[in-house]
């Protein structure tokens, strides 16, 4: 398979390892171990996942080679000799780290190891972990596309609430004022969510937020927040709703036990330190979590391929 590229030949000794999947979508580190240790497996793996420029054809018109001594493309056409390096375009293109380490600290991302362990796994420096834990975080906000982030559908029940981000207790410590968050999740197999930062709950925000990220024809289940109220009326939605002051079920079963259930598992994900203003992209890295769940390493590289960079 690898031998589509120019000058390589794929014999044991250059091909990256095959890799078998864990319940989570990452697969055990020992089988990775090669892209992490050696910059060709690295280039490789990342060229065949589109991760890497794939420019197999010069400005020029004429062919391009692949140098893979030197990690770049170069025109084969003799008046030209443009040489380009792989790493143009890509997430790749800033860092002069060897690749292999990026995606070291890519798979210590996605296992959720912190940045007080990963960097002495990764034998870089904590800034540079936390830097690149960002620079993911940024990587797989800018994957997601709008059908991602649209759940439900006719039919399709979808649980909605809000939280509040950030909360100082006892007006003790490091001063944190909070953001409400929106969100919602669909009761499907795919278990599909949004989440989405606001200044206020009033109805008109509510409602402006619920039309964007659910689709026409789902069925609404909340609580009996006033800001939730007409939903029906304006954006001809089945609405139902629990009175969480009385019950967490009603009569008629229904609840919002599913969206209370991802607010804990978010908290979890986001620290409190990062419950600000400039929680978005801890969102997004959720929501992209939510989506890869069974595939986080696969997501990973699908990322690299997708997201362009100038």
């Amino acid at each position: 398979m690898l031998g589509r590229w120019s000058g390589i030949r794929t014999t044991p000794g250059n091909t990256p390892a095959a890799v078998s999947m864990t319940i989570s979508g990452i697969p055990p580190i020992k089988e990775l171990w090669s892209l992490f240790s050696s910059e060709t497996h690295a280039a490789l793996a990342l060229l065949e996942c589109g991760g890497l420029d794939q420019r197999t054809t010069c400005i020029c018109g004429q062919r391009m080679r692949l140098e893979l001594d030197n990690y770049r493309w170069r025109c084969s056409y003799s008046a030209c000799r443009k040489v380009q390096s792989i790493r143009n375009g890509s997430f790749f293109s800033k860092s002069k780290l060897p690749l292999g380490s990026i995606l070291m600290m890519g798979y210590l991302w996605i296992s959720r190891v912190p940045v007080s362990t990963a960097y002495q796994i990764a034998g870089v420096s904590k800034e540079t972990v936390s830097d690149y834990y960002q620079f993911y975080r940024q990587l797989v906000a800018d994957s997601l596309d709008e059908i991602d982030c649209r759940v439900g559908g006719p039919g399709v029940i979808v649980e909605i609430d809000e939280s509040k981000f950030g909360k100082r207790k006892y007006n003790r410590g490091h001063r944190v004022e909070g953001v409400w968050i929106v969100g919602g999740i669909e009761r499907t197999s795919e278990r599909k969510v949004f989440m989405c930062k606001v200044d206020s709950r009033d109805s008109e925000t509510l409602k402006r937020v619920i039309s964007k990220y659910v689709l026409p024809g789902s069925i609404i289940y909340s609580d009996m927040w006033k800001g939730y109220a007409n939903i029906e009326r304006d954006l001809g939605m089945q609405h139902f709703t629990v009175n969480h002051s009385v019950e967490f079920v009603s009569e008629e079963g229904i609840h919002t036990n599913s969206i209370e259930g991802t607010w804990c598992g978010m908290k979890v994900l986001i620290p409190k330190r990062n419950r600000t203003k400039d929680i978005d992209n801890h969102l997004w890295e959720y929501a992209w979590r939510k989506k890869n769940c069974q595939k986080l390493w696969e997501g990973l590289l699908e990322a690299f391929a997708n997201v362009c960079y100038e």
